[in-house]
């Protein structure tokens, strides 16, 4: 089955990076939900969702309106709650925000700085069982382009 959700501006509307765009609940209520993160535009992401048979798919929800028009990564827990890591705009930031999942549907948290130094892009994020969220991303210094990887316990928040 194909399924076409929406049109795109941006270059790269699923992004560059390995990371997950297509993400379901596996657990609860809601298991089998899926959610499609698309980038409909320069500095949009949106969130589309569908229960199976996946025919009949969601109005678009606005997750983030700064993210530069490149790579962005997102994981999902088992319950849905995803978190999604992307760059801003104005400042090259690597940020993230949290979609928690209740009733049904998701709402969007604040955006949290992970880094806030040099430029930073292509994002990858996991999340362990036991609710360990895992970034990691390239840090840019001039021609200089380093590796890091940071860790957050509390879902996020720190």
């Amino acid at each position: 089955m194909q399924k076409k959700i929406t049109d795109t501006t941006a270059q790269n509307g699923l992004g560059q990076a390995p990371g997950k765009k297509l993400l379901k609940i596996t657990s609860g209520e809601y298991a089998g939900r899926m959610a499609a993160l698309v980038q409909s535009s320069t500095g949009t992401i949106k969130l589309y969702y569908a229960d199976a048979p996946y025919i009949v798919w969601s109005a678009p929800i606005t997750i983030a309106a700064d993210a530069v028009d490149n790579a962005f990564a997102a994981a999902i827990t088992s319950s849905g709650n995803i978190h999604i890591v992307y760059t801003e705009i104005t400042t090259e930031y690597l940020v993230t925000r949290k979609l928690s999942f209740a009733a049904g549907t998701w709402s969007v948290g604040s955006k949290i700085t992970i880094f806030n130094g040099n430029p930073s892009y292509f994002p990858t994020v996991a999340i362990e069982p036991g609710g360990t969220i895992w970034v990691s991303y390239t840090r840019i210094n001039g021609s200089l382009y380093y590796i890091y990887v940071k860790s957050s316990s509390d879902s996020g928040a720190t």
